[in-house]
């Protein structure tokens, strides 16, 4: 789960409160801490290692789910942290003023929003924050239901995947309990921890062959850390795998939970296995770490995704688009933990929202269009279609520090 928001939202409080509830942190060590990041670190060793992960990681239980939370505190670390993410909570703040100006005002929130559902986020909870500063008024309430339920929609956001909760992260109010006479006079919906009770399970691709990304990677002893996600299939101690791009063979020595699986399965060496959405650490042997890095991917040997600079893609241009995409056009290319220079060499198409073809090779793309492209890598990578590794088939294009347009991989080339 990935926690967006426009920077005054009070992300941090809240999920500060979030911790606490589900007793992951103590209220001392919440009050202590002023940066969300911090707070989601697993243990000391990481912050004395200056926090070299991206994104802060901490599992919530709830009665339904184990849901490890994603922290991006940056806007360039967002993407990874959405990338990695099935599930998101949206915190807007309701002050007057302050929900327009990151809503409508040039703030981040929609774009936070279109970027999740395009790096493959589902479900959401939009948190409408400090709405106790409003004195809890319906009124208000219901004006920013209203407006994000309509952008939501737009995104192709399902009607049945979006849940709404007003809350204030200062107090506390509504995060586990409903103290407020205010509230409960007219709010019969959930608190927030029932909404993220309520999310749907993730569809997890056990049966495919084995993709695991490395997100962060150090020295422990004797051997290596990679610490990661498996996106699809499973890995066991004892298991030989290869490391993409650069091809090194190696051996899991030790597998880590960052914590003790959920699900159902009463066999011992569960522990020694990580399936398909289990975050976990791989120790592994037989490679110098100079020749690992975060972006890595590693797999079976005989079950190789492709390593490829070109691919042919549908994208969605954003909104705010200063200047239109032409054929040439060079961007930086985002894909989970992964940013390369890239060339856009061919505008194959303006696409209908049915996926037709309305336009043969535009001379430009505009503001909110769909369209077909061909793009070129500066660097061979892992690339795989959309409908064969959703992770390794989902990407964002950016710009000058602005992000373009979101897409999927169609065929690699």
């Amino acid at each position: 789960m990935v926690i967006l928001g426009h920077v005054d939202a009070g992300k941090s409080t809240l999920m500060g409160q979030v911790l606490v509830s589900t007793g992951q942190v103590t209220k001392r060590e919440a009050a202590k801490q002023t940066k969300l990041s911090w707070l989601l670190d697993e243990n000391e060793s990481e912050r004395a290692r200056g926090v070299t992960m991206e994104i802060g990681t901490k599992t919530i239980r709830v009665p339904k789910h184990d849901i490890v939370v994603l922290d991006a505190p940056g806007h360039h670390d967002f993407i990874p942290g959405a990338a990695n993410a099935d599930v998101a909570i949206l915190v807007v703040a309701a002050v007057t003023g302050e929900f327009e100006a990151g809503f409508s005002g040039g703030g981040q929130t929609k774009e936070h929003i279109q970027l999740a559902r395009g790096l493959g986020v589902t479900q959401i909870i939009v948190a409408i924050n400090k709405l106790d500063v409003e004195g809890w008024k319906k009124g208000r309430y219901e004006e920013i239901q209203g407006d994000i339920k309509q952008f939501l929609l737009k995104q192709e956001f399902k009607e049945k995947r979006i849940q709404f909760v007003p809350i204030s992260g200062l107090t506390g109010e509504n995060i586990k309990v409903c103290n407020s006479s205010e509230l409960s006079k007219w709010h019969k919906g959930p608190t927030l921890l029932d909404a993220v009770n309520n999310f749907f399970p993730a569809n997890r691709q056990i049966e495919k062959p084995l993709r695991f990304i490395v997100t962060d990677v150090f020295s422990e002893g004797k051997g290596i850390v990679t610490r990661g996600r498996v996106i699809q299939g499973f890995v066991e101690v004892g298991d030989q795998l290869v490391v993409l791009p650069v091809g090194d063979i190696v051996r899991v020595s030790k597998l880590e939970h960052l914590q003790a699986p959920s699900d159902d399965i009463d066999d011992p060496r569960r522990l020694d296995t990580a399936i398909a959405g289990d975050t976990v650490q791989l120790v592994i042997n037989d490679i110098d770490i100079m020749r690992l890095s975060i972006g890595n991917i590693l797999c079976f040997p005989n079950a190789r995704p492709p390593l490829t600079k070109k691919a042919t893609a549908r994208i969605i241009v954003m909104d705010k688009l200063a200047v239109p995409i032409i054929r040439g056009a060079q961007v930086i290319f985002h894909m989970h933990s992964l940013d390369v220079p890239t060339v856009l060499t061919k505008l194959v198409s303006i696409l209908n929202r049915d996926g037709s073809i309305k336009k043969e090779r535009p001379r430009a793309l505009t503001s909110s269009v769909s369209a077909s492209i061909e793009f070129t890598i500066s660097d061979r990578i892992v690339m795989e279609a959309f409908s064969d590794c959703r992770a390794l088939g989902r990407f964002v294009l950016r710009r000058g520090g602005e992000t373009i347009a979101i897409g999927v991989i169609d065929k690699t080339l």
